[in-house]
């Protein structure tokens, strides 16, 4: 016989229900989530190099669109001096990787793109950092 309120039973398949829709619904929700804006979406690291692997030093812009996500865009700046000297960018589609050939004519769209991700990820540091 039941009284006023719910039983053990009725409480412990309502909180299961819960949990699966909740390992549904929220992973769904932040792949939806709108593309990360300013300095959260965008990583800046600088390297001095590695002769090892033979790969140069320079500043490094890596763009991620949305939470827990891969990177989808990689700015390059290896002679630490401003200019673009490369592009790769992840396409979420075809799950590949691209590098972009900066004897493309849209290369100067992603020199413009890189400049504006530089300067977002500049925001609010020391003028010598943002040059």
């Amino acid at each position: 016989m039941k009284k006023n309120g719910f039983d053990l039973v009725e409480i412990l398949i309502v909180v299961i229900i819960l949990g699966i829709l909740a390992t549904i619904v929220i992973p769904q929700f932040v792949k939806t989530l709108p593309p990360a804006e300013g300095p959260l979406g965008i990583r800046v690291t600088a390297s001095p190099g590695n002769s090892t692997w033979n790969q140069p030093g320079g500043v490094f812009f890596k763009i991620r669109y949305g939470y827990g996500r891969k990177e989808d865009i990689d700015f390059r700046d290896y002679g630490f001096d401003g200019t673009l000297d490369y592009v790769s960018y992840y396409d979420q589609e075809d799950k590949k990787k691209h590098e972009v050939d900066p004897n493309m004519p849209e290369w100067n769209l992603w020199v413009e793109h890189y400049l504006q991700v530089r300067q977002k990820a500049t925001i609010g540091k020391k003028p010598e950092l943002a040059q």
